[in-house]
């Protein structure tokens, strides 16, 4: 099967590769970067710092907030659920809508 694609859909799927590469390197996420890592908008990602429902570092005297990687993803893997009498495996995907339908958002199809 023959698989056509425009040149802006291929510029459009390397900028997805290289922003995901360029997050594996950091240890230090700004907004953008940790809604990328866990797959919300920036918005949901401001609502939970907000109600401090994610650890964040905001310095003194400074707006812009920051994000330890490591401790996104271990907050983000405390939000499991375990399901009753469901034989499902729990993917990282499956984690992350859990806690966006508990933010009162919809899931997102990976």
């Amino acid at each position: 099967m023959e698989v056509s694609l425009n040149a802006q859909t291929i510029i459009r799927k390397l900028d997805y590769i290289e922003r995901h590469i360029r997050l594996s390197s950091k240890t230090l996420l700004n907004v953008e970067d940790c809604a990328l890592l866990l797959g919300l908008s920036v918005d949901s990602i401001y609502r939970l710092t907000h109600t401090h429902a994610i650890p964040f570092y905001k310095p003194a005297g400074r707006k812009t907030l920051y994000f330890d990687k490591d401790e996104v993803e271990r907050w983000a893997k405390c939000q499991y659920q375990p399901v009753v009498n469901q034989r499902k495996e729990y993917t990282p995907e499956a984690t992350l809508n859990a806690v966006r339908r508990q933010m009162g958002l919809k899931a997102k199809k990976y």
